[in-house]
């Protein structure tokens, strides 16, 4: 059985991360995300891309070390952020 998350992430001109997620396994199936074209997405989508290559579970999502600025966003990616909402809400 799969299971769809969604989690709001506050991006600048961007919604929120979509991935399915297989409720067995933990492993990612498909992501998909909405923004501008100046906005983050491509950084953020390049994430799922290589998730989905290697064929990560969501565990391997939130162990990635990813870069951010300090002060401009928090150590933690939104791609991340949605990995550990499904991860607190389905087990």
């Amino acid at each position: 059985m799969e299971d769809s998350f969604a989690v709001h992430a506050r991006l600048e001109a961007q919604a929120p991360p979509s991935a399915v997620i297989n409720r067995k396994t933990g492993r990612l199936l498909g992501a998909q995300m909405l923004g501008h074209w100046y906005g983050e997405v491509a950084k953020r989508i390049d994430v799922f891309a290589t998730a989905l290559f290697h064929g990560m579970c969501i565990d391997d999502l939130n162990a990635l070390d990813l870069s951010y600025t300090p002060p401009l966003s928090s150590p933690w990616d939104p791609v991340q952020m949605s990995a550990q909402a499904w991860v607190k809400q389905n087990r």
